[in-house]
């Protein structure tokens, strides 16, 4: 599987926990949520198309998570391709860390709207609050990085049917 098939994978399977994922489909998929966040820091940052920076921060607080279910959806039917027990303790670590985020970016759009921060100290704060997040979201990756490095268990397992395999 290539990178644009994976992301397509990816894409259309978004929301389904259930059976599994070859680590091609993983790999080329898992980066997406940290690009899109990167790039719309970087763009936000260095852009005057926009006259509000904090627009996009906010958009991150929506588009972020919508993208990160997606890589933890694609984790764990990677974790249940390989066999192993991960798949629960993968999704509640990766769902901790995404709530959070959740929240303290929603309770910064909020402090906005309220005119209790100003766009530009919404930017800062939301500036570290990305950069806070994704730290740790890559070191849950980090450690659960050789379970979902693991290859594909052979025939079918409790999971279904293996990905790689070629089915009549």
């Amino acid at each position: 599987m290539g990178p644009a098939q994976a992301i397509r994978t990816g894409f259309a399977k978004s929301f389904q926990f259930s059976g599994r994922a070859s680590r091609a489909e993983f790999w080329w998929f898992a980066p997406v949520p940290i690009i899109v966040v990167l790039a719309t820091v970087a763009l936000a940052d260095v852009s005057s198309i926009f006259e509000k920076p904090a627009v996009l921060y906010s958009l991150l607080f929506v588009v972020f998570p919508a993208l990160s279910l997606a890589m933890i959806s694609a984790g764990a039917r990677r974790l249940a391709d390989t066999g192993s027990r991960l798949k629960w303790p993968f999704q509640a670590v990766m769902l901790t860390i995404l709530i959070a985020y959740t929240i303290c970016g929603n309770v910064l759009v909020a402090l906005e709207q309220l005119h209790i921060y100003s766009t530009e100290s919404l930017s800062g704060i939301g500036f570290i609050t990305v950069f806070l997040g994704l730290p740790f979201a890559l070191l849950a990756l980090l450690v659960f990085a050789i379970p979902l490095s693991r290859p594909s268990q052979p025939n079918s397992n409790s999971y279904g049917p293996n990905p790689l395999e070629v089915t009549p």
